[in-house]
Formats: structure tokens, C-alpha cells, sequence
């Protein structure tokens, strides 16, 4: 190779990917939704009102190609947010792949370390803050308080995620929280 030569099998290569992406994408988005949903619930049936979503609520598997939020040449695209962000059809505009809650009367960074002890992986805010020794700054833009704050975690779901890995993650934070009261 020499500067300026194409490598023509690199991008032969991405083109099969994106082609491959496009197929499975909506596929994906709403197999992610589903897992989201279900781990907001089963969070609700272990902690009650111990535990608090926060972003956006999520209520019932989106309508996939709906006139609210999907476009169905892009599954990605969002509409802007309404004024209160407590409107129905939230759930049509939040990323499927992660969910932000908090835990009531619990230090995050406290049960994260727990929760790595027990090979789940959750963070308190996003991955560029994680050398700051400060809350998520989303979370204080949203002004959801500083209880909240400290007491929040980030749990992202991907494409190796399943159902049981939830449940794993619930009944880990089941044992933590009853450890720590």
C-alpha cells in the first residue's frame, strides 16, 4: 500500500456491516425496549417507591413505525422533547439501551462496588465522568436533587443482554440493598 490507495476490501467490509446493521436495527431497538421495560418493572415489583426512574417514564412496548418518535426509514430519529418531559409516549423518545434510576436512602458508588463484587457491571453516570468526583451532570441539569443524585445508577443493556441477566441484576440488588439497611 502507498498514501492515497484505498484499501477497496475494507470498504467492500464496512459496506456489509452497515447493510447488516440496517437489517437487524429495528430488530435490536425493540428487543432492547422490551428488556428495558422489563427490567423498569421488575425494579417497581422488588423496590416499590424505594426506586425512581430518571429520564424519561417508560410505560408500554413502543409502536414500531407510530407517527410519535419512529421513523421508519430511521428507527433512531427523535422527535424534540415536549415541554414536561412527563407526557404519554415517553417511551418512544428514550434510548433503549440503558436505564438511569435511583435508589432511595442508597449511595450509587456504594452499590456499584457491590455489584461489581458480584460481576454486574453498572456505573453513576456516563462513561466520560467517570474520573470526576462529581454526580452525573445530566441528572443535576435535569434537577432531580441531590438524593437522587448520589443515589443513582446507569445500567446499559446491549446486544449479549437477556432476560435472566436482568433477573440476575435484580436479585443482586435485592441482596445489596437488604446488606445495606
Amino acid at each position: 500500500l502507498r498514501s492515497g490507495t484505498e484499501s477497496v476490501s475494507a470498504i467492500v467490509g464496512l459496506g456489509a456491516a452497515i447493510e447488516i446493521t440496517e437489517i437487524v436495527k429495528q430488530e435490536e431497538v425493540t428487543r432492547l425496549q422490551a428488556l428495558q421495560i422489563y427490567f423498569w418493572e421488575q425494579l417497581q415489583r422488588a423496590f416499590g417507591d424505594r426506586v425512581v426512574l430518571n429520564g424519561l417514564h417508560i410505560s408500554s412496548p413502543p409502536k414500531c413505525g407510530s407517527q410519535r418518535g419512529f421513523d421508519s426509514s430511521n428507527a433512531y430519529a427523535m422527535e424534540p422533547l415536549p415541554a414536561s418531559p412527563h407526557k404519554g409516549g415517553d417511551d418512544l423518545r428514550r434510548l433503549p439501551n440503558n436505564l438511569n434510576v435511583s435508589f432511595l436512602g442508597y449511595e450509587g458508588e456504594t452499590m456499584v462496588l457491590y455489584l461489581d463484587a458480584k460481576g454486574i457491571f453498572a456505573s453513576t453516570g456516563s462513561a466520560c465522568t467517570t474520573d470526576r468526583d462529581t454526580y452525573s451532570h445530566v441528572l443535576s441539569a435535569m434537577q432531580v436533587g441531590s438524593e437522587r443524585e448520589k443515589s443513582a445508577l446507569r445500567f446499559t443493556l446491549g446486544r449479549s443482554t437477556k432476560k435472566k441477566d436482568i433477573d440476575t441484576t435484580v436479585q443482586a440488588l435485592r441482596d445489596i440493598c437488604t446488606l445495606l439497611r
